[in-house]
């Protein structure tokens, strides 16, 4: 998930990718799985793929305020990379500044190692 537009930049909007199985498919481009545009409540606005079931509503607001406790630790929008366990917790894997923004970051830099 993006908490941030990646492509106009825009902060009112986040971006946010499923797919079933790991993510290794959608960050090699060879699926887009189900993407969609979202509110920053998490609402969402626009349907960009269907290569892949819906996203249930439950779990897209469990990734959406992960997203954005993660985008308020660092100070800046994240590109959040997550998964859904057996049990259906939602799980961060990892995060980082939106690469086509640019900007100060005015939160704290981490890493590497776990963060507790």
């Amino acid at each position: 998930v993006f908490t941030a537009d990646p492509i106009t930049g825009r902060t009112d909007r986040m971006m946010i990718t499923a797919v079933r199985g790991g993510p290794d498919a959608v960050v090699s481009g060879a699926e887009d799985g189900w993407t969609a545009m979202l509110a920053r409540s998490g609402r969402v606005r626009r349907v960009v793929a269907q290569n892949s079931p819906r996203l249930p509503a439950t779990v897209r607001r469990k990734v959406v305020r992960m997203a954005l406790r993660v985008e308020r630790m660092f100070g800046a929008p994240q590109d959040v990379e997550w998964a859904v366990d057996e049990r259906g917790t939602v799980r961060l894997l990892q995060a980082r500044p939106i690469t086509t923004l640019h900007g100060r970051v005015d939160g704290p830099i981490l890493g590497p190692g776990p963060l507790a």
